[in-house]
């Protein structure tokens, strides 16, 4: 039995255990989340985040022990995570994930606040003809694109005329997208102001927040001209600021340490 020691962190209610490398393989790391996570005999998080001091570099992996090569919620928990534990992070720094260098920078720390980048290139959107009976749908599509990790964004006149859950899961398995998708529901309230819901894959369910969902639905809709490039995402426990400048995609926002514990698993 191994006991591992980690730190809970949450970003817009997205929550990570989070803990030091400890020289295990991949496979290892892909197993202990599916363990660590589950709600019922773990700590019922959305991931776990793997931190590697030395080289700042991080190692995410979704609640079901699959790999996610960004996540933008998970990133700003990482540079708190890297400020408050190791105190080796600058203002303005780099942390190496799977989808590649990423720039971050510490906004400030009462809360803890970051912005990070998340693309630094124009990303192509596909086209997807979808239309459901149960979704009271504003465009007759779905946008499909890549922001380090798939996503589709599906545009409604109300987040509350329909089940997230049901018709998320619908979407996500959707054979078009091969490999599964995040499905992000996106409200349009005014050319700054976005409401969204995200069923994420790796979590299979909805959650409070995604900031790489986020990124999408801005990026989607600032495309198609119904909002500006700097807009406010607001998600049902906070807000995310997401800027689309030039093909450069940043986030910003608070995130929170909650606790800290030793988990005892059976490897």
């Amino acid at each position: 039995m191994l006991s591992i020691k980690f730190k809970k962190y949450h970003a817009l209610g997205n929550n990570f255990l989070m803990m030091d490398e400890m020289g295990l393989n991949s496979a290892d790391y892909f197993e202990l989340a599916k363990s660590i996570c589950c709600d019922y005999s773990g700590f019922g998080t959305d991931g776990l985040i793997i931190i590697g001091a030395k080289d700042k570099k991080i190692l995410h992996v979704n609640k079901d022990g699959t790999l996610a090569a960004l996540c933008g919620n998970g990133l700003r928990c990482s540079v708190h995570y890297f400020w408050e534990e190791h105190k080796i992070l600058n203002n303005t720094d780099f942390i190496k994930t799977d989808d590649g260098l990423k720039k971050v920078c510490i906004l400030g720390t009462s809360p803890f606040t970051s912005k990070v980048k998340i693309r630094d290139k124009k990303l192509d959107i596909k086209k997807i003809i979808y239309e459901n009976k149960n979704l009271n749908q504003a465009h007759k599509n779905i946008y499909f694109l890549h922001v380090g990790v798939p996503h589709a964004v599906v545009f409604v006149k109300d987040l509350n005329d329909f089940d997230a859950k049901i018709i998320g899961k619908e979407i996500h398995d959707l054979k078009e997208f091969h490999n599964f998708a995040n499905v992000n529901f996106v409200q349009i309230q005014d050319e700054n102001n976005l409401k969204v819901i995200t069923y994420e894959r790796g979590v299979n369910d909805t959650t409070l927040a995604c900031g790489t969902g986020g990124t999408a639905s801005v990026v989607v809709a600032n495309s198609l001209g119904i909002c500006s490039s700097k807009v406010s995402v607001h998600f049902p426990i906070g807000d995310l600021n997401v800027e689309n400048l030039e093909g450069e995609t940043y986030i910003s926002g608070a995130s929170y340490k909650i606790g800290e514990g030793t988990y005892y698993w059976k490897k």
